[in-house]
């Protein structure tokens, strides 16, 4: 998978195509009002976007973020979807084991681990809340339906923490 973030200053300074100039893409993306720094996934070889982060990157511009804001959240999602792909799963089998082994891994585990403020930012951004496109405040646990502290894309717009499904 491949992360990117908007930025339309670049479209308009580098796009020289006889089909779709710099300007058009400006306009498009300020019409569909996708901000600078929204993060955009792409499948390596295809080039198509990748579900749900689509979705989720694009709910994710209508939260009114500062565009570094985006991009820290873009990248953080990426890393969660890669330790979710490492363990055999994926964003729409998210479980609360998934969400202990990941914040074990980056605060415990890994050659450099990051600290409780790091990891407030990162736990906002890789687990979350009810409106995610793909679980709805529900989680896999030994009580099937039972609400809980999701472990599902964020709500565009939720802060950092773990939130509750509503």
């Amino acid at each position: 998978m491949l992360l990117f973030a908007v930025n339309s200053k670049d479209g308009v300074r580098h796009l020289d195509s006889p089909l779709l100039s710099g300007e058009d893409v400006a306009r498009l993306l300020e019409l569909r009002a996708i901000a600078d720094g929204t993060p955009v996934y792409l499948y390596k070889k295809s080039m198509m976007t990748v579900e749900p982060l689509r979705t989720w990157g694009r709910g994710l511009t209508y939260a009114d973020l500062a565009e570094s804001t985006l991009e820290d959240y873009g990248r953080i999602m990426a890393r969660f979807s890669g330790h979710q792909e490492n363990r055999g799963r994926d964003l729409l089998t998210v479980t609360e084991s998934d969400q202990v082994a990941y914040k074990r891994t980056r605060t415990q585990l890994q050659e450099r681990p990051i600290g409780a403020s790091a990891w407030g930012k990162e736990s906002g951004s890789s687990t979350g809340s009810s409106s995610s496109p793909s679980r709805r405040g529900t989680c896999r646990t030994r009580r099937p339906g039972a609400r809980c502290e999701a472990a599902t894309l964020p709500r565009p717009g939720c802060g950092p923490g773990w939130t509750s499904g509503i």
